[in-house]
């Protein structure tokens, strides 16, 4: 397991010690494992907890999953002693409090804020759902942009705009993002109505999502240039 990072903190990295760690077969399993005669496999249930090594906060975060351990013949010894390695293979099914994945900007409202750190979760759970939770995602951060759910029709009547509406919304004052938003809609499209996604779909998701945050709450590229202009007009001398 990779050493994460704490999603408290966001310092710290998390590390799981063997102690920490629990293997399980069920009887069931180690039984087809015998009537199959696959003698070099073994498998089952995983649970560990990972803790964060930043002195001053040691998260404790909690990963169930599945195992499979492989006993792979490397050869044998000079007393015809069989030479076995394992080679283990974890799948985490669920990770609480989950690592985040990409940084949660400090601009972000609450309630965006909330839909973000819920998607690291269903991402090791149910991909489908978390990329339906980044479309969510999404609806909140237009919201908290100000971009308007409803329109008035020429008769006065009101109707509410779809997601694909409110994205172009946000392109008409805010232009450049449309295709990075567009791409997060149509994959929480795909979540939403086939229960299903794309793990490489949904990774380029987040890291689309990180770059565009970036830009629409914190002005990331204005505040470089910024920054270039003033050392420009003093023509690269310190600052008085």
């Amino acid at each position: 397991m990779p050493p994460f990072e704490c999603p408290n903190c966001t310092v710290g990295r998390l590390v799981i010690k063997k102690e920490n760690e629990s293997w399980k077969t069920p009887h069931h399993e180690a039984q087809a494992y015998q009537e199959l005669e696959l003698d070099h496999i073994m498998g089952g249930r995983y649970h560990a907890f990972m803790v964060c090594q930043h002195a001053n906060c040691g998260e404790v975060v909690s990963v169930i999953g599945d195992y499979l351990t492989e006993h792979l013949l490397l050869g044998r010894d000079r007393w015809d002693n069989p030479i076995v390695e394992n080679d283990t293979n974890i799948t985490p099914r669920a990770m609480m409090p989950a690592p985040h994945i990409i940084k949660v900007s400090p601009e972000l409202s609450a309630v965006a804020r909330n839909h973000l750190v819920r998607s690291f979760e269903l991402f090791w759970v149910d991909i489908g759902s978390c990329a339906n939770r980044i479309r969510i995602f999404l609806e909140a951060v237009l919201d908290q942009l100000g971009v308007i759910r409803e329109m008035q029709r020429p008769d006065g009547t009101a109707y509410v705009l779809n997601l694909f509406q409110r994205v172009n919304e946000l392109g008409a004052v805010k232009p450049g993002h449309e295709e990075a938003l567009h791409a997060l809609r149509e994959v929480g499209n795909v979540g939403s109505h086939e229960g299903d996604a794309a793990v490489d779909d949904v990774l380029d998701c987040y890291e689309l999502l990180e770059a565009t945050l970036e830009e629409l709450l914190e002005d990331k590229k204005a505040k470089l240039a910024a920054k270039a202009a003033a050392i420009r007009a003093r023509k690269g001398r310190p600052a008085p």
